[in-house]
């Protein structure tokens, strides 16, 4: 109902407002000019000038000189957002479920049925990816080995893709040597040689939760134990829990992904970042780094990784192509500092080779400056994708759905009514052909029986819109039998 008292410039902040809460300008992005939106909405340029100041007074937006206005990364939480897990009880070191193995082949047949809606794959559309131009660059990286690519490639792998992983870590404030990195075969990989070679089956590390499935099913198949560690949708891995979780049990590793953690999207602040590498060498914890979403922010800046403020080479960086440029190419990287020569021997001996040619077609991929181009590009579309989703979140749900308010990545972690069981949410919508990850797949043991996520990774389409107003129907029954 419209407020008869209500100033415009009011309104109009309300509506900007609005637009931050719903994802459409995200965290730390910049909002468009005074000009723009006065055009858009028909308005004077003092009232939008009196709006914008009205939220940098709110704390929501905040001016930066010759540059404009951008939504405050510390913007107060909306009602829709969801609040920090609740920490485990008693910090208990949780033994890993076993998979279930049975299920496996209903999964893979799941996510490989195109007529399935599945909104939980984290993967861009085909479409957005430079197939053509990667494909060229891949098959000069074929000619120029020629023979020589069919051999096996030793460790740390082709030397021209580790300079330009260096010289691209190089524009975000993280220096590297080639020599300091090596590569693998996909980011897992990079966290299963780590933890192979840091721990042994018995021991405890501490993971962030939520997060992706298969860290814990890595940790799984490691015969390890773990303690959650909750992330603050905002903020990342709570550290003050982190710390008494260290006081209590013998970690052996830190398992985080500070920048942009699947599922929540959460970016860690520099701040924190300095101050959980620091309290980790302290105690001689390595801190293992997944970085594999950091070039897709949705904010002005590419962010550190927590490598950058590593000064004794107790972090381990893990990162790959997955994410960015396309799966099915399998490299990915390591930068052990400390713990580098250690890990290139495990990957010698249980993994020597990796793809010579595809490592060099990849190197003149990012040489040519096609990679720079090409995530330029996924991060506007992401952008572009992102409010779609959360509008369709908002209109179809039941009331009292929370979402988080990714700063970058390509997922949404979704808080429904508490009486709404993902699960069984996951079964009726696969009945109808909709795929859904719940929220029991990304944590051991706290409750998160009514969250789920979904991807908006994938371009916004009427079949994507009809799945999620079958999640939200189906959701709704739920609620209304009790």
């Amino acid at each position: 109902m419209t407020n008869p008292t209500q100033k415009l410039y009011e309104k109009v902040a309300g509506q900007i407002l609005g637009q931050i809460q719903q994802g459409v300008l995200p965290l730390g992005k910049k909002v468009p000019s005074i000009r723009v939106f006065s055009r858009q909405l028909g308005v004077s340029l003092s009232t939008v000038i009196h709006a914008y100041q009205i939220l940098e007074n709110q704390n929501v937006l905040q001016s930066r000189p010759q540059s404009g206005y951008y939504v405050n990364a510390e913007a107060p939480l909306s009602d829709r957002e969801p609040r920090k897990p609740p920490t485990p009880p008693n910090f208990s070191k949780i033994a890993i479920k076993k998979v279930d193995e049975g299920e496996v082949p209903h999964v893979i047949a799941a996510f490989s049925d195109p007529d399935n809606a599945v909104l939980s794959w984290g993967f861009p559309s085909h479409e957005i990816l430079p197939f053509n131009s990667l494909k060229k660059s891949l098959s000069a990286g074929f000619e120029k080995q020629g023979s020589g690519g069919q051999v096996y490639n030793f460790p740390p792998g082709n030397l021209p893709l580790r300079i330009q992983i260096a010289r691209h870590y190089l524009e975000c404030g993280l220096t590297l040597l080639p020599d300091e990195l090596y590569l693998v075969n996909g980011c897992l990989d990079g966290l299963f040689i780590s933890l192979s070679v840091l721990v042994k089956p018995g021991d405890t590390v501490a993971v962030e939760s939520p997060i992706f499935p298969g860290i814990l099913y890595t940790i799984n198949s490691l015969k390890l134990k773990a303690v959650e560690i909750p992330l603050d949708p905002r903020q990342g891995m709570d550290l003050d829990v982190l710390k008494r979780a260290i006081s209590r049990h013998k970690i052996k590793a830190v398992i985080s992904i500070p920048n942009f953690n699947n599922p929540m999207g959460c970016l860690m602040p520099d701040a924190n970042k300095k101050l959980l590498v620091d309290m980790l060498a302290k105690k001689d914890i390595p801190l293992i780094e997944n970085d594999i979403y950091g070039d897709l922010y949705l904010g002005e800046t590419r962010p550190k990784p927590a490598k950058a403020f590593d000064k004794t080479g107790n972090v381990i960086l893990c990162s790959s192509f997955s994410k960015s440029l396309s799966a099915a190419l399998r490299v990915g990287w390591i930068s052990g500092g400390k713990y580098h020569p250690q890990l290139i021997a495990y990957k010698f001996m249980v993994n020597v080779c990796g793809n010579p040619a595809t490592e060099e077609g990849l190197a003149k991929f990012m040489e040519d400056g096609l990679f720079k181009r090409h995530v330029r590009k996924l991060r506007k579309y992401l952008a572009d994708q992102l409010p779609h989703y959360t509008r369709a979140i908002t209109q179809y749900f039941p009331e009292g759905t929370k979402y988080s308010r990714p700063a970058g990545g390509s997922n949404l972690w979704i808080e429904f009514p508490r009486k709404v069981n993902t699960f069984r949410l996951h079964q009726e919508a696969w009945a109808q052909k909709v795929i859904l990850w719940t929220g029991p797949l990304f944590s051991l043991s706290v409750k998160v029986d009514n969250c789920a996520v979904i991807s908006f990774a994938h371009r916004w389409s009427e079949k994507r819109e009809r799945a999620l107003k079958t999640i939200g129907d189906l959701a709704k029954k739920q609620l209304m039998r009790g």
